[in-house]
């Protein structure tokens, strides 16, 4: 299930691949499993006894990605990156277009550059991705502007357990909940899932939801490098925070 889900591309505000994927694994395990306006998935799952407070586990769809900007008269595209990414990264790789076709990321070569320019990184601005065309229609005609881009990495297991993939950061946890709502699991309390949208543009929505609606308590559900719980009172004065 994890590789099938890393394989998927679902940048930031384009996350439906993704979201019609889960819902397709969850919603005959799931008491009620709806989608609101910004296309999160909201998934409830009753216990055997209703509590007094319920808990919500969050996780974000969407991936870091690009979206195409323009193209050069030479035929290369330029881009922008959707999310948090170092562009020291993204330099001779090759990315997968959104109409299916990919692009090799190149900037001047070495030789060419001026003395001291070799020795800094490439801002994205300096960043061209070449798909082959000859020219600027061609270009625009391979990947129009405004379509989107993604890193293109196979799913590879590696040494003692370990993983090589793209989207690990939160499909992991996409993962965790879509087989914890499968799961015969006997708990006897209410369970509400949160599977938000754009956490690559800084997370517009998990707290908001957590805060208005569902649950008092939240438990993010990240893939890497820290532990978190956030418990919210029903008046968003009142938020407290506690780190595990």
């Amino acid at each position: 299930m994890l590789k099938t889900l890393c394989d998927l591309n679902g940048t930031s505000g384009n996350e439906a691949a993704v979201r019609d994927y889960i819902l397709e694994q969850i919603r005959p395990y799931c008491t009620t499993c709806t989608v609101d306006a910004m296309g999160s998935v909201i998934a409830f799952k009753k216990g055997k006894r209703t509590p007094e407070k319920r808990v919500m586990l969050s996780a974000h769809m969407d991936e870091v990605g690009f979206i195409i900007t323009g193209a050069t008269e030479e035929g290369y595209l330029q881009f922008a990156p959707v999310g948090g990414i170092n562009p020291s990264v993204v330099l001779g790789r090759r990315l997968a277009l959104e109409n299916g076709g990919y692009g090799m990321v190149g900037t001047v070569p070495i030789h060419l550059l001026h003395e001291d320019a070799g020795e800094k990184v490439p801002s994205f601005d300096e960043l061209l991705i070449d798909v082959g065309a000859a020219d600027k229609q061609t270009a625009e005609a391979i990947a129009p502007v405004g379509s989107f881009a993604y890193f293109s990495e196979s799913y590879v297991a590696f040494g003692d357990g370990k993983i090589c993939a793209k989207a690990l950061d939160d499909r992991i946890g996409c993962m965790l909940m879509i087989e914890l709502l499968q799961s015969e699991l006997e708990h006897h309390g209410r369970g509400t899932c949160f599977l938000d949208f754009q956490a690559g543009e800084g997370i517009p929505g998990s707290a908001s939801k957590c805060r208005k609606k569902w649950a008092c308590g939240a438990l993010p559900v990240p893939a890497v490098g820290f532990s978190r719980i956030v418990f919210w009172c029903w008046k968003p004065q009142l938020q407290r925070t506690w780190t595990a």
